[in-house]
């Protein structure tokens, strides 16, 4: 499922919208920017990822270490 994203001019604004959502039956949830910006990260790294995950014993034996 797609979520939507809205960002709020002002406090007034965005208990305004979570009111309204909440009465018409939807659920919010409140994150702030870094949340965002971690998320559209991610879903970068997921969608440019072009081989296998490799194991954590893979990467410490080609660092030299066991």
């Amino acid at each position: 499922m797609k979520h939507l994203i809205i960002q709020p001019k002002d406090e007034k604004d965005k208990v305004f919208l979570q009111e309204l959502l909440q009465k018409l039956g939807y659920d919010s949830k409140e994150i702030n920017l870094e949340d965002v910006e971690d998320s559209y990260f991610l879903e970068y790294m997921v969608s440019e990822k072009k081989g296998d995950y490799v194991t954590k014993s893979e990467v410490l034996k080609a660092l030299g270490k066991k």
